[in-house]
């Protein structure tokens, strides 16, 4: 089965295509927090990750009419939360 973002939008396609323009916007701007390309990456492919959910897929394909089981924003933003803070926390204990 092909994941969907959007109708006609492959899912995978969508993340890493977020995930690059994130990382590329803060590449071009100065600072000195070293970690925050990897981190803006991990927030870009992460950003829609609830829509690999069975429900979401349904709702996209036209298959379920429930608007209320096709939310997908909680759970991509506890699992990029999770994700960063991970990252982070790793580096913190390696340095």
């Amino acid at each position: 089965m092909t994941f969907l973002a959007r109708k006609k939008e492959p899912l995978g396609k969508h993340l890493v295509n977020v995930a690059n323009i994130a990382a590329d916007i803060v590449k071009s701007q100065k600072t000195v927090f070293t970690q925050r390309h990897e981190i803006m990456y991990k927030i870009g492919l992460s950003h829609d990750i609830g829509k690999f959910t069975t429900y979401f897929q349904k709702y996209i394909r036209g298959e379920q009419q429930d608007r209320e089981k096709q939310q997908h924003s909680l759970l991509s933003a506890l699992f990029a939360y999770w994700s960063v803070s991970y990252t982070h926390l790793r580096a913190h204990e390696t340095s």
